[in-house]
């Protein structure tokens, strides 16, 4: 499991391929939590140094993805905020 987590075959690995991932993404940190956890532990694949990963336990039927805007309209507005800033971050500078 030490190599699939870490991707190191030679070693003891001391990070995560998928927190390393993680770090790329947003090397700027302007994201507070970049990756989430569902399960009771940290999975190894996810550690890396300066990573936020957020862990979910408990029945996933009390977790969603902004739960607490109720009104219809204004989820659309969000989530259509949040697409066109991946659109934006996705084409890169400039």
């Amino acid at each position: 499991m030490d190599i699939w987590h870490t991707c190191e075959p030679e070693k003891v690995g001391t990070q995560g391929w998928l927190g390393q991932v993680a770090r790329e993404y947003d090397p700027k940190k302007e994201n507070v939590v970049t990756v989430v956890s569902f399960g009771q532990c940290l999975f190894r694949a996810l550690v890396a140094p300066g990573v936020p990963v957020a862990c979910v336990s408990g029945p996933l039927e009390k977790y969603g993805f902004l739960p607490n805007i109720q009104e219809r309209q204004q989820r659309l507005q969000v989530l259509g905020s949040l697409r066109e800033d991946v659109r934006r971050r996705s084409r890169g500078p400039g």
